[in-house]
């Protein structure tokens, strides 16, 4: 193809930009490299009982950050405790989730959170041993037992929100590596611990395999399947029933089941199912937006 003098500067401008994007997305240093900030040691029952109580109430941005900064305290008395870094992982990826708009601040909060859960993992000595051989994350996991369940299903959620929310459409393609990637820690989980969460994990698997091309392993009817095993695993959580109705039954055109999921979802008591309350206010509030926006969706 001749392509005109005047357009190869731009063109050439444009093949930079791509290419700075693509080396810039999906890209950080492992979690157990990161800094540690270390407190004076003291006993950090106080803080666990205040956690507890923030946990309970954290419907909002700013008690979620003040549930988040607990938890960060916490850590720096006591760094490695897989607790704190788990929790830490799930509640930095609703923090991008649910509280976030921004791109840029979607994407500090799932690496922070992938990195947490990372720490979690690097405590297993075989899989320290694996990635300080130069082992990836993700094939490093086959050594990580049903004790490493949440670090990886943590990382996992973090993982695919940071592909759907951060990464630019026009660069999918170029990170679907990443779903492959995210499938292997989920297939490690389904062997260690498979109704981890409630079912997330299953409904992990079905958003990967709704996510990822079809020329690259997608399959709708084994997203369907996973959707309802998670289901059956957790029939009182509230997670795959919020996601069938945002993720699936738009896709289908299922307009039935959409109001099904949703009526059901919200007529739960947030304090009263296994999922934990602040995820539980996260859904409720978004399958009502959900629900209100069902003819544009149907």
């Amino acid at each position: 193809m001749n392509v005109p003098r005047l357009e190869r500067p731009v063109l050439a401008m444009a093949i930079v930009f791509v290419a700075l994007l693509v080396g810039s997305c999906m890209s950080w240093d492992p979690g157990w490299n990161q800094p540690r900030i270390v407190a004076e040691a003291h006993d950090p029952s106080g803080l666990w009982e205040r956690s507890r109580h923030q946990m309970n109430g954290a419907d909002t941005r700013e008690t979620l950050s003040a549930l988040l900064s607990t938890y960060e305290a916490i850590l720096a008395i006591d760094p490695d405790n897989r607790d704190a870094l788990t929790s830490l992982g799930t509640y930095y990826t609703l923090m991008g989730a649910g509280y976030s708009q921004d791109r840029s601040q979607k994407a500090q909060y799932y690496t922070k959170a992938i990195r947490r859960c990372e720490r979690a993992m690097y405590l297993n000595p075989e899989f320290k041993a694996l990635v300080d051989s130069g082992e990836s994350v993700w094939d490093a996991t086959r050594a990580l037992t049903g004790t490493d369940a949440a670090a990886m299903g943590y990382w996992v959620t973090a993982i695919l929100y940071y592909f759907k929310e951060v990464v630019p459409d026009p660069l999918k393609l170029f990170y679907a590596r990443w779903l492959a990637r995210s499938r292997i820690v989920m297939e490690r989980i389904d062997a260690v611990m498979p109704n981890w969460s409630g079912g997330a994990n299953y409904f992990n698997l079905g958003i990967y395999y709704l996510a990822t091309p079809k020329a690259m392993g997608g399959d709708l009817e084994k997203a369907i399947l996973y959707f309802d095993r998670g289901r059956a695993a957790g029939p009182d959580w509230l997670l795959t029933p919020w996601g069938r109705a945002k993720y699936l039954y738009p896709l289908t055109g299922d307009r039935a089941a959409f109001r099904s999921d949703l009526e059901w979802l919200l007529a739960r008591d947030p304090r009263d199912s296994g999922t934990p309350y602040p995820w539980s206010v996260y859904f409720q509030r978004d399958g009502r937006a959900l629900l209100g926006q069902t003819d544009d969706l149907f």
